[in-house]
């Protein structure tokens, strides 16, 4: 037996003697190696890029500042970013397996599921559209979000992605700039009122400068 040795991968080789059934056997087993470690280099290879895919992946979505989520075609989590455990309380591990319409409230679960089947209904060919709902954290605080969904495929499954925004704070500023727009049109109302009356004192300065004159004049006969 003869060894040979390739770059990532330890053939072993046979020295190809003796009877013509021995050689037969051996051309087959040293063609044998010689084609497992080919596949053995291109499997290394390709779960080398598929490694760096991923990182690369990850990188990406550890420095959203959404959350992002994703689930296989029965709901069930896949993925868990780090924003997603700032809106939700959930670590990774937590997360992982856990059903994503976990993270809804009932009354807004057959949204979510509607939105959902309006993307399995197209094939997925579609993102789906954005919506306003609420999520659950941990801790059961509500935590008012925006929902994005696309999709990808896993053999012939679907899966989804969720990409979601905590909107707490824009909620927050619609509502003050909502108070102070009322501010405003309360102040503008005042404001013409106040005009309104200093017309009609006006108004009304002149007719009594009119009376008062004409009493004068009374009193002044009398």
């Amino acid at each position: 037996l003869v060894f040979a040795v390739m770059p990532t991968w330890r053939v072993l080789r046979l020295d190809v003697r003796g009877p013509a059934e021995a050689r037969t056997m051996a051309d087959a087993f040293n063609h044998m190696t010689v084609s497992i470690a080919h596949w053995h280099d291109e499997a290394d290879v390709r779960a080398k890029r598929l490694g760096e895919t991923y990182e690369r992946f990850r990188s990406v979505t550890e420095s959203a500042n959404d959350a992002i989520i994703s689930a296989n075609t029965q709901g069930s989590i896949l993925f868990w970013s780090r924003r997603a455990r700032a809106v939700f309380g959930y670590s990774e591990d937590e997360a992982l397996g856990r059903p994503l319409t976990s993270l809804f409230p009932e009354r807004h679960v057959a949204e979510f599921t509607r939105a959902i089947e309006e993307l399995h209904a197209d094939g997925g060919k579609e993102s789906g559209s954005t919506i306003e709902l609420h999520g659950v954290d941990q801790s059961g605080r509500e935590v008012p979000i925006e929902l994005s969904l696309s999709t990808w495929m896993v053999d012939t499954s679907i899966c989804y992605t969720a990409v979601i925004r905590d909107i707490t704070e824009r909620q927050h500023a619609a509502a003050a700039l909502k108070q102070r727009d009322e501010e405003l049109r309360q102040a503008q109302k005042m404001e013409a009122v106040g005009r309104l009356a200093g017309g009609v004192a006006h108004d009304f300065n002149n007719l009594l400068t009119a009376i008062i004159g004409y009493s004068d004049l009374a009193l002044d006969t009398l």
